[in-house]
C-alpha cells in the first residue's frame, strides 16, 4: 500500500489543501476554459491551471474520464472511482479516489484534472501511470549461485517493476551470499528502459572472496575447559565462513552443558567485524550454571521383571551428575527391550522430570505405552 503523501500529484490545484494535506503540484485546467468535446480525451489534459479547486466544487459532473492505462486497468479504475457522473464535484471524495487508485496493484501514479464544458458541467479526468512490465532481468558477476537458484528470485521477466521488490531482490542476494561465506558481497541493481512501459533490471555484484572463521574464544566458562567447548562447538579458525555452522554451534555447546548437569546454562554468541585477511573472529559466552545431580530414575509401564532384567544395563545412576547423553541411551535401551517383548506393537516412551532447586537434583520417570 502506498503511503497517503504520494498523493502529492493531484491535479487540482488546491485540493489537498483543502483536504487537510499541501499540494506541491496544481494541474488542473481552469474552470473558465470551455471545452467544446464531449468525448473523453486519450490523455490527460496538458495546459497549465489557472484557476483554483475550489471554484470547481459543488459544480455537477458530465462526465468522468479514466485515462494513461491499459483498458483492463482502467476498467478496474473505473469501479474505484467514487465520483460519479451527475453528482456535483465533491473535493473529498476526489482525494478518497486518488488513495484508492494508487492501491491497485498495476498503479504506479495517479492525478485527477477538471475542465467546465460548455454547459457547465464538468469533465473529470483521473490520468494513471502504469507500473512499467519487466521485459528481462540480468545476473552480471554473479558466480555462487546456480540458474535455477536465480529464478526463484522475487523478480521476473513479466512481472510489474515495483521499487520496493527491486530493493528486496538486492537484500535477498546480500543475504545468500552472507549465508554462503562471502561476507564482503556487493550487490546494485539498475533499470533501464526497455520501449513503452517496459524496464529491464540488471543485477550487478562484486561478490569478493569468501570469508574464513577467525580466532573462535570462549568466556564464562569455569567448570568446562577450553579444549571441550572447542570439540563440541564443532567450529574451527580458519574454516570457510558458513551461517549453518555458525548457528550449530551454540546448540551444540548447549547439549554439552546438558549432559554435564548445567541445565540451566546457555551460550550466547558475539561475531566480530570482517579484518584485513577476510576473517571473522567469533566468541561464544558461556553461562554454566549450577550441577544438577540425577536423584530418582524410575519405570513406569515396565513390568518388574522386565525392569529387574534392565536396572544394572542402566548408564544414568543415583547420585551421579545427570548427563542427557546418558538418559537418551538409556531410553532406547527400554524402548528396544520393550520392542522385542511386543513385536508388531508401538511403543512411546517418554521421559517426565522434576527440578528440585534446593537440592540440585532430577528426579526422571521413563513412562512407556504399548499400544
Amino acid at each position: 500500500m502506498r503511503p497517503v503523501g504520494r498523493l502529492v500529484p493531484i491535479a487540482l490545484a488546491a485540493l489537498l489543501s483543502a483536504c487537510g494535506g499541501k499540494a506541491t503540484h496544481a494541474h488542473a485546467v481552469s474552470p473558465a476554459r470551455p471545452v467544446p468535446a464531449r468525448a473523453c480525451p486519450d490523455r490527460a489534459p496538458s495546459a497549465k491551471p489557472d484557476g483554483s479547486a475550489e471554484a470547481l466544487a459543488g459544480a455537477r459532473v458530465g462526465r468522468v474520464c479514466v485515462v494513461g492505462a491499459s483498458e483492463r486497468v482502467r476498467s478496474t479504475a473505473s469501479f474505484a472511482v467514487r465520483t460519479k457522473k451527475g453528482a456535483a464535484l465533491d473535493l473529498g471524495a476526489v482525494h478518497d479516489d486518488l488513495r484508492d487508485l494508487l492501491r491497485l496493484p498495476d498503479v504506479d501514479d495517479a492525478a485527477v484534472y477538471a475542465t467546465r464544458e460548455a454547459d457547465g458541467r464538468l469533465t473529470v479526468v483521473y490520468a494513471l501511470e502504469e507500473l512499467p512490465v519487466v521485459a528481462a532481468v540480468a545476473f552480471e558477476g554473479v558466480h555462487a549461485f546456480t540458474r535455477e537458484e536465480l529464478d526463484r528470485a522475487p523478480l521476473a521477466r513479466g512481472d510489474r517493476y515495483r521499487p520496493w521488490v527491486g530493493r528486496t531482490l538486492v537484500d535477498t542476494l546480500r543475504r545468500a551470499y552472507a549465508d554462503h561465506g562471502y561476507c564482503t558481497a556487493k550487490v546494485d541493481l539498475s533499470v533501464q528502459p526497455a520501449g513503452p512501459k517496459a524496464v529491464r533490471v540488471r543485477v550487478a555484484a562484486d561478490e569478493g572472496s569468501r570469508c574464513r572463521f577467525g580466532a573462535i574464544t570462549f568466556r564464562g566458562n569455569a567448570k568446562l575447559t577450553t579444549a571441550d567447548l572447542a570439540r563440541a562447538a564443532g567450529v574451527s579458525q580458519g574454516v570457510e565462513w558458513d551461517e549453518a555452522l555458525l548457528e550449530r554451534a551454540p546448540l551444540l555447546l548447549q547439549e554439552l552443558l546438558y549432559d554435564r548437569g548445567m541445565i540451566q546454562g546457555s551460550v550466547s554468541v558475539e561475531r566480530g567485524d570482517v579484518a584485513a585477511d577476510a576473517t571473522i573472529p567469533v566468541a561464544f559466552v558461556v553461562h554454566e550454571g549450577d550441577v544438577f545431580t540425577l536423584r530418582k530414575l524410575a519405570l513406569s509401564g515396565v513390568p518388574d521383571a522386565l525392569q529387574r532384567k534392565l536396572a544394572p544395563a542402566l548408564k544414568s545412576k543415583p547420585k551421579r551428575v545427570f548427563a542427557r547423553d546418558l538418559l537418551k541411551q538409556d531410553m532406547e535401551a527400554v524402548r528396544k527391550a520393550l520392542q522385542d517383548q511386543n513385536p508388531g506393537k508401538d511403543v512411546d516412551l517418554e521421559p517426565e522430570t522434576t527440578v528440585d532447586e534446593p537440592s540440585k537434583s532430577i528426579d526422571v520417570v521413563l513412562k512407556a505405552q504399548v499400544r
